[in-house]
């Protein structure tokens, strides 16, 4: 068959080369510089270049043998072979990159089931002399902690020392809160006649 490459709309195109081309779909407007398809170039317009890129995998070769004189169709194989490695490893790199970002998104945003106890002698952050202690919380992103249980003044008060919280007194209640412009924070309130806490805190 005759070499008729690089005689633009003049040009056999071989049936042999009209195939996907990763070269040209992975590396588009690069390929497109280097093969002398300037349409390539649509690539770097957002949006469109997402669908010249693809018009370019399957286009790309076709293009690239009509805008760029080869020696031979082997050699046009040997050449586009070397751009689909690039292509392909590219387009691998960017889909891990994708994979990855999207697991971190999830793992960073995703919330728990809701987590409740009721009528417990004990957890981790109280005090041992807390007791019939209730809660609901959800873990993860947008977390909720509410706490409630019976527990002496004289404890309460060191436990607001410890957490450092400010108290004020309303009543018969030491009340502190505090809020963040997310709608996140704490509020804590004890009521000194039940001798009952109840804190809450939430991410937002």
């Amino acid at each position: 068959m005759e070499n008729t490459s690089g005689q633009f709309n003049a040009s056999v195109v071989p049936s042999e080369i009209k195939r996907w081309n990763w070269g040209a779909f992975g590396l588009n407007f690069i390929w497109a510089i280097g093969n002398r398809t300037w349409v390539g170039l649509l690539a770097l317009v957002p949006i469109i270049g997402i669908v010249m890129a693809v018009v370019l995998g399957f286009k790309g070769n076709e293009w690239a043998w009509k805008n760029k004189r080869w020696k031979s169709i082997d050699h046009f194989k040997k050449v586009q072979k070397i751009w689909s490695i690039w292509g392909v490893s590219l387009f691998i790199l960017f889909m891990v990159f994708i994979v990855s970002i999207w697991g971190l998104f999830y793992y960073s945003f995703r919330t728990s089931e809701p987590i409740t106890g009721e009528h417990l002698e004990s957890v981790d952050w109280l005090p041992s002399s807390a007791t019939d202690i209730s809660f609901y919380k959800i873990d993860g992103f947008g977390w909720i902690k509410n706490y409630d249980c019976s527990i002496p003044e004289i404890d309460f008060l060191k436990l607001a020392a410890k957490q450092g919280w400010e108290l004020e007194i309303i009543e018969n209640r030491f009340f502190y809160e505090k809020r963040y412009p997310n709608g996140g924070g704490v509020t804590v309130s004890y009521n000194t006649d039940t001798r009952r806490l109840s804190a809450q805190s939430n991410h937002r």
